[in-house]
């Protein structure tokens, strides 16, 4: 999908349900997934198209989920200066009935003025769900995660109770290029490091420790290197020589480097990542799941995946991923492995094979 624009938007008259964001990183899009799924069920005749003041990952590594989610992203749009810029977009665009602001800032608030003397269903994502027009609801507190805000949002605008399913389905595509690292029924944990430049990153020598214990588990580790991680490699093959590392090196093209991360996550007994987009990623397969942050929220970001442990700075004081021992880190992994062999060795709350093209 490429980027639309307003003109282009206006040439389909069917009726319009709206979404304005800042932008959509990849943790963004993929805790949103179920939010636009909503959408689409409780609005089937309506096109969804989201507009944005910076840009969406469903225009980059998300693009092959953009179109069962969205039918157009206009991306680069003034949303911040006043009423006047939305209200030009809501009647370029034409045929706007519903619209929901993802944003709980005062962008939020001009949204909601542009929209005045209009009858669309509008609700933004603030506090109580205060700005709202078009339905009967009562205020009520917004859901903790961000994941669950939108979808409230969404139900609130259609008057109902929707499914809320955030889950992505292994292609097949991603499952042959999986096939290739790791046979089916293979012992590994995956591991998700980031980069060591980013505020993010845990310490190198914790990583190695990590994985070296991992073995004494039974677990073989396997990392995963972004684009722009891969300097990354260098200390793991220093460290753990002969160890597994998955990078843009075993794909044919970048486009199919995160759904091989995401294949990969769905054979591994569990994941540990730094927090941001590769663990949501990961937690759209469903499987276990430990997240290692410094100043990030996770009841706010919390993975959609219902196996989820965390390892938080906040827990020892601190706001710096840095900070977490490793100590706390290694037993979370062992929880999660232990969970995972007791419990899940024999289910899945996702079938075992796509049941719909969604990504790869």
């Amino acid at each position: 999908m490429a980027a639309g624009s307003i003109t282009a938007a206006a040439l389909d008259r069917r009726p319009v349900a709206l979404v304005l964001s800042t932008g959509e990183a990849m943790g963004d899009a993929l805790t949103r997934i179920a939010g636009y799924r909503a959408l689409r069920i409780a609005f089937p005749g309506h096109r969804v198209v989201h507009v944005c003041r910076w840009s969406s990952s469903l225009l980059g590594p998300l693009a092959s989920l953009a179109a069962e989610l969205v039918d157009q992203i206009i991306d680069g749009q003034s949303l911040t200066r006043g009423p006047r810029p939305v209200r030009d977009i809501i009647r370029g665009i034409g045929n706007v009935e519903v619209v929901i602001d993802l944003r709980s800032n005062m962008g939020a608030a001009w949204s909601f003025v542009a929209t005045t003397g209009t009858r669309v269903r509008y609700v933004a994502n603030v506090a109580l769900y205060g700005l709202r027009r078009g339905f009967r609801a009562s205020f009520e507190a917004r859901p903790e995660t961000n994941s669950r805000r939108f979808h409230r949002a969404v139900e609130l605008a259609a008057g109902r109770l929707l499914p809320f399913d955030p889950f992505v389905a292994v292609s097949e595509t991603a499952a042959l290029a999986a096939d290739k690292v790791v046979p089916e029924g293979a012992r590994f944990v995956l591991l998700a490091p980031g980069t060591s430049q980013s505020p993010k990153a845990w310490p190198a020598a914790n990583w190695v420790a990590l994985a070296r214990h991992l073995v004494t588990r039974g677990a073989q580790p396997l990392f995963v290197v972004g684009p722009q991680e891969l300097a990354e490699r260098n200390w793991i093959e220093r460290e753990l020589p002969g160890t597994a590392v998955v990078d843009i090196r075993s794909v044919r093209g970048p486009a199919e480097l995160p759904w091989l991360f995401h294949a990969l996550a769905a054979r591994a007994v569990g994941s540990v990542t730094v927090e941001g987009g590769i663990g949501h990623l990961v937690a759209t397969t469903g499987q276990p799941l430990v997240t290692i942050s410094g100043a990030t929220d996770l009841r706010r970001w919390r993975p959609v995946t219902p196996y989820h442990w965390s390892a938080s700075a906040h827990e020892f004081g601190s706001r710096r991923t840095a900070d977490v021992p490793l100590e706390a880190v290694v037993a979370r992994a062992e929880e999660m492995i232990t969970f995972a062999d007791r419990t899940l060795a024999a289910t899945s709350i996702l079938p075992a094979a796509p049941v719909k093209r969604i990504a790869g």
